[in-house]
């Protein structure tokens, strides 16, 4: 019987373990979580806020219309509210609001 376990199995192992894992930073407290694909929300093991787990080709980005921080929202929302100035940035939809006045 072979009992001992080889080391390069080992790290297979634990590199598509590694692999199947995403980084979230918390919306609460911005403390960096790891999920496991496929996941829908995560709880934040500090501060308990449950945060949205989305898939890459469910996010879109746009930069703070006050501090230009970058930030992530889910496709289809209105607006973006970014968790450093608690600024709230219109993403339009379909058109931007100087879009809409323009063709009216």
């Amino acid at each position: 019987m072979n009992h001992l376990i080889s080391s390069q199995n080992v790290e297979k192992k634990l590199i598509k373990k590694e692999i199947l894992r995403h980084p979230l930073v918390c919306g609460g407290c911005h403390t960096l979580l790891m999920y496991n694909r496929g996941a829908t929300s995560v709880q934040c093991s500090c501060c308990h806020t449950v945060n949205m787990a989305l898939e890459a080709n469910q996010v879109a980005h746009v930069n703070c219309g006050n501090c230009r921080m970058l930030l992530l929202y889910q496709y289809g929302a209105r607006s973006v509210k970014c968790a450093i100035r608690n600024f709230v940035t219109s993403v339009g939809g379909s058109e931007s609001a100087a879009e809409q006045k323009c063709n009216s």
